[in-house]
């Protein structure tokens, strides 16, 4: 079985322009045929009055499901992170990875149901702009790596429905990354805009050591990428077939950043 799994920071529907559309956002979706989609700065503080929030017209005009992770939030509307899925979504856990004072971030992990018997683990993120903030909110991945690997899908196992999405904090402990090989049997996807400019980023090496492999190609600026701040972690339990960025002259202009696309055998 393949399954396309995307990460696209949608830049609140902003385009290379200027112009907000999240009309244009679906269209990207919709050419790449993704049937999982981690989505980054979801901003819907700016809809007119009586019109359908950002992620609720995506949603509708693409056909998934979608996941709400907002790390911002005014009476106007949230802002944040959201998954997209042609497939059932389940066991939704939303994590705190904010830092001192910066801005408030987070992450989506859930079960995505494939199959009778398959579920992916997915966890999107967007991680902070500065170099210590992201080294704990590293650390922070990792614990939740780390941890819940099958309560979820335990919990899911009949086929019940998801519980609403439960925020919980993370400590800030480091951990000795070189032991926990965990993923074993586990398909397990860490996707989003992780704000690091260079493949050779010591960040990495934690998630790398506990059996993920990233994926990524130069996605930013849309215009003309020469930085890969997007990446793709996937575990062992799948089959990497393909990495590649969905160029068109539609992708270039709807957001500052490319989408990024792995395609994986399962």
């Amino acid at each position: 079985m393949q399954v396309r799994l995307a990460t696209y920071n949608i830049h609140g529907c902003v385009g290379q322009d200027g112009r907000r559309s999240a009309a244009r956002i679906v269209d990207v979706i919709n050419e790449m045929r993704a049937d999982v989609i981690a989505l980054q700065e979801v901003d819907e503080r700016h809809a007119e009055q009586n019109a359908q929030p950002a992620l609720t017209e995506i949603a509708e005009r693409t056909g998934l499901q979608a996941v709400r992770g907002p790390t911002l939030f005014s009476e106007k509307g949230d802002y944040g992170n959201a998954i997209l899925s042609r497939y059932p979504v389940e066991g939704v856990l939303l994590h705190d990875l904010s830092y001192a004072d910066r801005e408030a971030r987070g992450a989506i992990e859930a079960f995505v149901r494939i199959g009778p018997d398959t579920f992916i683990r997915v966890v999107a993120t967007h991680l902070g702009l500065k170099f210590r903030e992201r080294r704990v909110q590293f650390e922070q991945l990792y614990t939740l790596l780390a941890r819940n690997q099958s309560a979820l899908r335990a919990g899911d196992a009949s086929g019940s429905i998801a519980p609403d999405p439960v925020l919980i904090p993370e400590p800030h402990a480091g951990h000795n990354t070189s032991a926990l090989q965990l993923f074993a049997g586990e398909i397990v996807c860490v996707m989003g805009d992780f704000n690091e400019w260079t493949s050779l980023s010591p960040h990495f090496r934690g998630l790398q050591q506990m059996g993920l492999r990233a994926l990524t190609k130069r996605t930013f600026p849309a215009g003309f990428p020469v930085l890969s701040l997007d990446r793709i972690l996937v575990s062992s339990g799948a089959r990497v077939l393909q990495t590649g960025r969905h160029i068109t002259s539609l992708s270039r202009v709807a957001s500052d950043h490319l989408p990024l696309i792995v395609e994986l055998e399962v």
